[in-house]
């Protein structure tokens, strides 16, 4: 009956019911709470990922590493590449030579150690290496799918919000007057 006031509960959901568009106003008022968290989380992982290409792009370590590798190879295959597919660095540690069954990491250490000893533990220079390894990059793109996916609905969201703006602040009033 309209003569009966309403409970404070029940106010509340007839002035949410009132306002129209409702779902879609809630559903960009989520979006703008969680698209900050999710874009810092992809940031972080791709300025991670930014770093690591510096990193190995530059440490004369890692370098000096790879011509090894290549050098190794070229004479065990007695050619004269240029470079290798990197999907070899995965096997390296798997390769050991037939006298001592040493691997090639180890026979790798040996030379770096008496060729070059100011060279520093690469494992150290390289650290944001070893965090983008740990990253599970469908993960992330999943997650930029996301984002895209809420970013398009937003637009849908404003569109439909677009259409009952002036009624929606006339409601609002009245809802205020009221109280």
């Amino acid at each position: 009956s309209p003569d009966i006031p309403l409970g404070k509960e029940e106010d509340y959901v007839y002035t949410l019911s009132v306002i129209p568009d409702i779902q879609s106003r809630l559903h960009l008022w989520a979006f703008m709470i969680d698209f900050d968290a999710m874009e810092d989380e992809v940031a972080d992982y791709l300025m991670d990922l930014k770093e690591c290409c510096s990193e190995l792009r530059t440490n004369q370590t890692f370098h000096l590493i790879l011509s090894y590798l290549l050098d190794i190879g070229n004479f065990l295959r007695q050619a004269s590449d240029d470079g290798f597919d990197i999907q070899f660095l995965s096997k390296v540690a798997d390769i050991k030579d037939t006298v001592k069954k040493q691997t090639l990491v180890h026979h790798i250490a040996t030379m770096m150690h008496t060729n070059h000893p100011e060279r520093g533990d690469l494992h150290k220079e390289i650290g944001h290496t070893h965090r983008v390894g740990r990253v599970v990059f469908d993960e992330v793109e999943s997650t930029i799918n996301k984002m895209d996916e809420l970013c398009d609905n937003c637009w849908e969201h404003l569109r439909t919000i677009s259409k009952h703006t002036s009624s929606t602040n006339e409601v609002l009033q009245k809802q205020a007057n009221k109280n």
